[in-house]
């Protein structure tokens, strides 16, 4: 059981990482660069509220 799931995430993440090589080939590097830094900023945002909440 443990075997195959971690070979579905590997197999998910090779998917995925072709999926990018796919998009940096045809000169969407900016898109892709767009969408990763919006998830970071909401990412650090959840981590702000989280630290506010924590503390207070």
């Amino acid at each position: 059981m443990v075997i195959d799931t971690l070979r579905r995430i590997a197999e998910t993440l090779y998917l995925s990482l072709e999926c990018v090589d796919c998009l940096l080939g045809k000169g969407l590097r900016y898109v892709f660069c767009a969408i990763s830094h919006n998830f970071y900023d909401v990412f650090q945002q959840c981590v702000d509220l989280a630290a506010e909440t924590l503390t207070g």
